[in-house]
């Protein structure tokens, strides 16, 4: 698989003009709220967007997929990149062995501290995966490029999380193979509860839909 460059933004961006052509030009921003868990812009077309507000916030204030698909089976090396609350939760529920990348050990559990690894070795520990969940916050922070880079071929690779784009291209070609994220339904009800404060607990369900993308067997074969 090609891993050629850190530029999975400059792509998207550039897929984007592809689609719209001329008329991304008249496009304005609306409305943009920075909230405490997630921001998120209105554009005056109606169409709205979010992302993770790149400061320290709760793990919990996510949305993730629900569909059993993302979890390991038994005898799997799991890996997960932050401190992704759903996901642990849900390992520590299964007794499945992990280990978890994350650059501020405070956001674990003591629980969860004996899964810990620092950031720093991300090389060493993400090519021996067998099931990488990674949040979509890594797109924010300038590492995602380089964790699917050192991913593993055969490594069953999920990212999470409202930064994850809907245009799945550049993520899909570098090796992501289910994609969980959120299509905003109302966005002006969507930017009051972001204003207030509110996380994925409370739009939900109410002003945004999760939605998965799932590569197909036949398209991971073609890319790699």
């Amino acid at each position: 698989m090609e891993n050629d460059d850190k530029a999975i933004l400059p792509e998207t961006l550039a897929a984007i003009r592809d689609v719209l052509g001329p008329e991304l030009d008249g496009i304005t921003v609306e409305r943009a709220v920075i909230g405490l868990f997630f921001t998120g812009v209105k554009l005056d077309n109606g169409i709205a967007g979010a992302c993770a507000t790149p400061i320290k916030t709760i793990p919990e204030a996510v949305c993730c997929p629900s569909s059993a698909m993302a979890m390991p089976f038994p005898g799997n090396k799991v890996v997960v990149v932050g401190a992704f609350v759903p996901f642990l939760r849900e390992l520590n529920r299964r007794h499945q062995p992990y280990l978890v990348l994350e650059q501020d050990p405070a956001t674990l559990k003591a629980d969860e501290l004996p899964f810990f690894r620092p950031a720093e070795q991300a090389a060493a520990v993400v090519p021996e995966a067998d099931v990488l969940l990674i949040t979509g916050t890594t797109l924010i922070n300038d590492t995602l490029e380089e964790l699917l880079a050192l991913a593993s071929p055969t490594a069953r690779v999920t990212m999470v999380g409202p930064t994850v784009s809907l245009l799945p291209d550049g993520l899909l070609r570098r090796g992501a193979d289910i994609l969980g994220t959120v299509r905003i339904t109302d966005p002006d009800a969507f930017l009051d509860i972001l204003a207030e404060g509110g996380s994925g607990y409370h739009f939900l369900g109410r002003t945004a839909q999760k939605v998965v993308l799932v590569r197909r067997p036949a398209a991971r074969a073609a890319a790699a």
